[in-house]
């Protein structure tokens, strides 16, 4: 009769310590999220200011995607004109990486890519 009253025991502390291992387990804070996000936006023609006007729409519309999706931080990575659009992507992450080296290493360097510094925009 002993064993069936500390089974007892065991089992009702057991349901009353789960939902506090639960709460901890949830409660804790997630690791640092990365995104790439590329936007695109179509050129009119080939002018500087046409090209200057792509650029700008396409990186705030790839900066108002990642605040929307809870980023904090964003780095430009590429900006590419064809003819009839410019292609930006850019790297978001929902905190600021510790040094300018982690911020500026690409998974997969491209060879004419040339080095840059990352840039905070605050919306």
């Amino acid at each position: 009769m002993g064993s069936i009253r500390s089974r007892g025991l065991i089992m009702r502390l057991a349901r009353l310590a789960l939902p506090v291992v639960l709460a901890f387990a949830l409660a804790t804070r997630a690791r640092a999220g990365v995104a790439s996000i590329e936007t695109t936006t179509p050129l009119t023609d080939q002018s500087e200011d046409s090209i200057k006007t792509a650029l700008e729409q396409a990186v705030r519309t790839a900066v108002q995607g990642a605040v929307a999706m809870g980023f904090q931080w964003v780095h430009v990575r590429q900006a590419v004109i064809f003819t009839d659009m410019v292609s930006v992507r850019i790297l978001a992450s929902d905190s600021e990486p510790e040094s300018e080296d982690e911020a500026a290493a690409d998974p997969a360097p491209e060879e004419d890519a040339e080095p840059t510094r990352p840039a905070r925009i605050d919306i």
